[in-house]
């Protein structure tokens, strides 16, 4: 007679080896998926603000173009501080600064008050003088002191700076201080 099957005597049935290893290997290519997704979520994230900021900046100079062109149509003074945004765009409308002409109803950015009328040349030390910063305001032509900067910094404790002289410039929070110190 015929040995009893697996099955008939009771006995759980054989697995090859093969399928040991087959299932080992979803194991181990499961945990290296989960392994790169851990990676790059947080990665993501730095883009994303990375793309933030740049955008900010871009943002920041083509106002602070907008300012100096405004200047240099205007005997080198600097637009009133109530209506900053509007000559800055004007400027940047005319197609010489990036040739978007962009206009945003509202700004992240602010105009420092005491430079509203001033004669650019009549500024000492331009290079350390702050004329436009980052704010929380949200209005249009938005003026005003350093204290409507946020405290924390809008783009992951970053701040955005323009300077009377033409540059800008992004600093960490806890270096504004020191930035806002050189600017009295």
């Amino acid at each position: 007679m015929n040995a009893p099957s697996d099955f008939e005597s009771g006995s759980a049935p054989r697995r090859s080896k093969t399928a040991w290893w087959m299932w080992a290997l979803v194991g181990v290519c499961g945990c290296c998926g989960i392994a790169i997704v851990a990676v790059l979520i947080p990665a993501a994230r730095v883009l994303r603000v990375s793309s933030g900021v740049q955008k900010s900046l871009v943002h920041i100079r083509d106002l602070n173009n907008g300012l100096s062109m405004y200047a240099a149509d205007n005997h080198d003074t600097f637009p009133p501080a109530k209506s900053w945004q509007d000559a800055a765009e004007s400027r940047m409308a005319r197609g010489v600064s990036r040739g978007r002409g962009a206009s945003f109803a509202r700004t992240e950015f602010a105009f420092h008050t005491k430079y509203g009328g001033v004669v650019r040349a009549k500024v000492s030390a331009p290079s350390t003088r702050i004329v436009l910063f980052d704010t929380n305001l949200g209005v249009r032509n938005a003026n005003g002191g350093f204290e409507s900067i946020p405290a924390g910094g809008r783009l992951n404790g970053r701040i955005m700076l323009g300077f009377v002289d033409g540059h800008v410039a992004v600093i960490r929070t806890r270096q504004l201080e020191k930035a806002l110190n050189q600017d009295r």
